[in-house]
């Protein structure tokens, strides 16, 4: 029998009618918990299933040298200690591209919500009345995404994937990426390389879709803003981290950018004092948030759990995950 410990939660398997072998032994843990809470659950476990943003110190890791696999859910494997758990050749796993395609849909998303200020349009039709919302907009005017210049800082699967739905709209797609693929992956996604100052100075959208590393924390700060055009619309739909949420209050509170519409915050989730969510009522106006659930689908979810599980059983049969 093998053991797991799971801080997926419970429900999310049985929504989706999606079980461990019956015969193994399943514990669920609540997050937030604390290193200590996280030993004690995993005493002889096999297997530790982590949603991505949960972590797994290399306190607990070194504690729970039983363990024959730590797995996270979806994509992001940031808030495991790799390293640690390399060290006792415990083998760390993801579902790589699971999640790709939602996540390029919902990119796309509030790409749009930004540029028409989709939330800010409901919000005043409901209190202030279709007419006056509509004059306003009307004066203010706002842009078709297929006449604007649209730069992706990262190609990698996602980025890929809003390459590949920006194409149809026509509009000129630029991008960086400190791996660059081949000419003709350039060539078939309709995409040309700027170097990472310069896609920030010249594109009226920025799409993030890079991981956190070392390199990428805060690679959207004060300076970064500075550069923006006062039109362009910030969209991240990778992690908080990468963008200073105090430099970003700043600029939206000083019209630096026109916009941001973010997926992400940092910390998650968010308390009630981030900077983000006590913006002034007009820099909140240029400001779309939900709730890091761009990859969270029902058909994503599904893949996560199949996969998790069917790669648990390979390392359980003795086999690489």
């Amino acid at each position: 029998m093998f053991k797991v410990v799971s801080s997926v939660i419970k429900q999310r398997f049985e929504k989706f009618n999606i079980h461990f072998p019956q015969e193994w032994a399943v514990t669920y843990i609540k997050s937030p918990y604390s290193d200590d809470d996280l030993i004690a659950a995993c005493k002889n476990a096999d297997f530790l299933f982590l949603n991505s943003t949960h972590p797994a110190s290399a306190q607990v890791i070194e504690a729970c040298p039983n363990l024959k696999m730590i797995h996270v859910e979806g994509v992001g494997y940031d808030k495991v200690d790799v390293e640690a758990a390399k060290a006792l050749g415990i083998p760390v796993c993801n579902n790589r591209a699971v999640n790709n395609g939602a996540v390029a849909e919902h990119t796309i998303g509030l790409m749009l919500a930004g540029l028409r200020r989709t939330a800010v349009c409901d919000t005043q039709v409901k209190t202030e009345g279709f007419g006056a919302c509509q004059q306003k907009f009307m004066a203010a005017g706002q842009h078709e995404l297929a006449d604007l210049h649209v730069g992706l800082v990262g190609i990698g699967a996602i980025g890929k994937e809003v390459a590949i739905r920006l194409k149809a709209w026509g509009c000129k797609i630029s991008y960086y990426d400190a791996f660059r693929p081949t000419p003709e992956v350039e060539e078939a996604l309709d995409v040309s390389y700027l170097e990472l100052d310069d896609l920030i100075r010249e594109c009226d959208i920025v799409s993030i879709h890079v991981p956190v590393l070392s390199s990428t924390f805060h690679m959207f700060s004060t300076p970064q803003f500075d550069a923006m055009k006062e039109s362009a619309l910030l969209i991240n739909t990778a992690r908080g981290e990468i963008i200073d949420q105090m430099a970003l209050a700043d600029a939206l509170e000083k019209g630096k950018i026109y916009g941001a519409a973010l997926d992400t915050l940092y910390p998650e989730p968010a308390p009630a004092y981030h900077p983000l969510l006590n913006l002034s009522p007009e820099a909140s106006s240029r400001l779309t948030i939900t709730p890091h659930v761009g990859g969270t689908t029902d058909e994503a979810f599904i893949r996560m759990l199949k996969n998790s599980i069917k790669n648990m059983l390979r390392v359980a049969n003795g086999e690489q995950p």
